[in-house]
């Protein structure tokens, strides 16, 4: 069996997911990716490098 993907119903599921949490109040940081399950968005925990970049910008 070979499965097809409609990307275009992949890029709206994203976009919907991405929606969804800035209207549900997710201010945190998270990485997008395509999942076999619909898992679209994954939260990302910041390590101290990054908050050593940021502070010295």
């Amino acid at each position: 069996l070979s499965a097809r993907v409609d990307l275009n119903k992949v890029r709206e599921a994203k976009r919907f997911a991405v929606l969804q949490a800035q209207r549900e109040g997710c201010i945190g940081s998270y990485k997008s990716f395509d999942s076999l399950f619909g898992n679209y968005l994954v939260p990302v925990i910041p390590s101290n490098g990054v908050f050593d970049q940021i502070g010295t910008k």
